[in-house]
């Protein structure tokens, strides 16, 4: 029966902690015990004794799953972006998979006798990860929310132990790319953007081709002011430090605004449709997806503290 990993780790951690109160309880089942009882307890100490081994094979698999607890943890967090977070999380997971298959005690367990269950698990853990890896480097986005957490930057993708080369620049493209369509849109929003040559092979270069020089070296000062880490964000607090820097980078900023504000995980709208069975219940069946859509987002409007003073009875009048 497949289980998922969260509920493993909870059950392992639980366990290791009552570790001693377990050992104590089956020790003492047979205790005062005689006969047929007797037998039975006989045979449930053999079947759920764990062996030192055994113990300390869980411990090695609660400290593998603990990674993927915290990431989940930070995965869910509200009120910040998420992002930015799936590239080096995602990196974090696989380089710990891996690390921990160089585990000294699993590297001479040759026969695999001791750890051949969680060998085989950590492998395809790492196998599955990889794939998530792969799938998030072919989309923009989370790429482009990395580059633009300002504890990230560029310099986080040029480290070739970690990344491939083609990953930091494909990163600058993407980023010089929204760049001039942004300032374009910034500069121009009133004006007919002139036509574009036919000739070009490249989008970022019909992007570019618009700009004046002026511009063009505008935008390299801009870009390259950030990629060099001016204004350290030392707090890892994303939001804060645009806001506080929107005018050291205007457009970088606006780019931020529109990339940071999309979900790098499902984990919240999986909250929010588990959250609306408590409006759909069988006592409201009768609602219209109309009327159940307002109320669900009323009601994670009131959570977030929008309405907070306001008198929802200014205008009701009870007739008596």
């Amino acid at each position: 029966m497949k289980i998922r990993w969260n509920m493993t780790h909870a059950e392992v951690l639980r366990g290791l902690d009552l570790k001693p109160a377990l050992n104590q309880w089956i020790d003492s089942m047979d205790q005062s015990l005689s006969g047929k009882p007797k037998a039975v307890a006989k045979c449930r100490q053999k079947k759920w004794r764990l062996s030192p081994d055994e113990w300390e094979t869980l411990a090695k698999l609660c400290a593998v799953l603990k990674k993927f607890q915290d990431a989940t943890l930070e995965f869910s967090q509200t009120k910040v972006p998420t992002i930015s977070k799936v590239l080096p999380l995602f990196k974090m997971i696989q380089q710990h998979l891996e690390d921990s298959l160089r585990d000294p005690d699993l590297v001479k367990d040759k026969s695999g006798q001791k750890y051949r269950g969680l060998k085989s698990g950590i492998k395809a853990g790492l196998d599955k990860i990889n794939i998530h890896l792969e799938k998030a480097l072919v989309g923009d986005y989370p790429l482009l929310g990395a580059v633009l957490h300002p504890s990230i930057r560029l310099a986080y993708f040029e480290d070739t132990s970690k990344w491939d080369p083609s990953v930091a620049k494909r990163a600058r493209v993407l980023l010089e790319h929204l760049y001039d369509v942004y300032e374009a849109d910034f500069s121009t929003s009133n004006t007919t953007a002139p036509k574009v040559p036919p000739t070009s092979t490249s989008i970022f270069l019909d992007a570019i081709r618009n700009l004046t020089p002026d511009q063009q070296k505008a935008a390299i000062t801009e870009i390259e002011a950030f990629f060099s880490g001016t204004y350290p964000c030392l707090d890892g607090n994303v939001l804060k430090w645009w806001k506080i820097h929107a005018a050291d980078f205007p457009i970088l900023a606006l780019i931020a605004r529109d990339i940071l504000a999309i979900p790098g995980v499902s984990i919240s709208v999986e909250r929010l449709f588990s959250s609306s069975k408590h409006t759909l219940s069988d006592s409201h069946s009768a609602m219209t997806a109309e009327s159940a859509s307002k109320t669900v987002v009323a009601k994670e409007w009131l959570k977030k503290g929008l309405g907070v003073g306001v008198n929802y009875l200014d205008d009701v009048r009870i007739l008596t």
